[in-house]
């Protein structure tokens, strides 16, 4: 574990045992809260004593499914299976796969750059937990006021003249731009249709691949959905 509260295992015989040990654990937990919901199913809650009884297991059940929320076996957001390393928050004493923690952190940026630009946020959003896996508090507001300023001057079609400076950037600059001009445009799109920018970008993907550079692209972004983190979009601090 580092100072960062992270579980990663780099050594692969040793993620086959703790991945192979996770699943052993989970399925016991899983076959033992379901054995407690069958016999929840067949107390008279009709009955004092019965009603009692029903709450005691209901009680167990819970007890189990906390404990298991709170392990290292399974990520609260997405439910992982038993391969990814993980970290810890703090404000919901659980343990986040490192993916989900990324994204989390992320969007609170996103999502407060668009506060700001006016959009409306639902109420049900979670401020306080989703700013909880946040790298460092001192840097929230100097990274919202970044992608507050991305959304204001990034244009998507000035990519296409970055894109003819190859050689005098580097790849990563490149991708970045591509990625930041796309993403930034998708969170928007209630401006501006998904095809139309889609299609603005086209000859940017052709670049790519005749300069070689797409291969390295499609690592650093899904276009169905976000699995990379802020850091790899260019818009928060390496």
């Amino acid at each position: 574990m580092n100072k960062k509260k992270t579980i990663a295992i780099k050594d692969p015989r040793l993620r086959k045992i703790r991945d192979s040990l996770r699943e052993v654990i989970s399925q016991a937990v899983y076959k033992e809260m379901s054995k407690l919901f069958e016999s929840m199913k067949k107390e008279d809650r009709g009955t004092a004593d019965g009603y009692e009884r029903y709450w005691e297991l209901n009680s167990k059940k819970s007890e189990l499914r906390l404990n298991l929320k709170k392990s290292t076996i399974r990520c609260p957001a997405c439910n992982f299976g038993s391969d990814r390393d993980v970290r810890y928050n703090l404000y919901d004493n659980a343990w986040y796969c490192v993916d989900c923690f990324k994204d989390y952190e992320f969007l609170y940026y996103v999502t407060m750059a668009r506060k700001e630009r006016g959009y409306y946020i639902g109420l049900d959003y979670d401020e306080e937990f989703a700013r909880s896996f946040t790298e460092d508090d001192a840097n929230i507001e100097y990274e919202i006021q970044r992608i507050k300023n991305a959304f204001e001057k990034i244009d998507v079609t000035s990519v296409r003249d970055k894109i003819e400076l190859l050689h005098a950037r580097t790849r990563r600059e490149v991708i970045n731009d591509i990625i930041n001009a796309f993403f930034i445009a998708r969170i928007a799109e209630d401006e501006k249709g998904f095809g139309e920018i889609s299609h603005l970008l086209a000859p940017f993907f052709k670049k790519l691949r005749e300069t070689g550079l797409y291969d390295e692209y499609q690592k650093n972004i899904t276009l169905v959905s976000i699995e990379v983190s802020g850091k790899d979009f260019g818009l928060l601090n390496e």
